[in-house]
């Protein structure tokens, strides 16, 4: 998988494959993200790690709810 947040400066966009995605069907997904909800690796991380600590992993996983606690502890 790739992903990239990029900033065009025009109306074209030329995308490099890794070789192992040559003669595979793939599917390009491309919509504008909030400028002003840039996210932090760093901090990103962090409170993976931690909410990892302290979850337990049942059989079944929602993980609604943690990423929500994640996406607030970020904001």
């Amino acid at each position: 998988m790739l992903r990239e947040i990029i900033n065009p400066k025009s109306n074209q966009i030329v995308i490099t494959l890794p070789p192992e995605f040559v003669n595979q069907e793939l599917e390009l997904l491309i919509f504008p993200t909030k400028k002003n909800k840039k996210y932090d690796t760093k901090k990103l991380m962090e409170c993976v790690f931690k909410n990892a600590e302290t979850t337990d992993v049942e059989d079944s996983i929602n993980i609604n709810d943690l990423m929500n606690e994640m996406n607030d502890a970020l904001s």
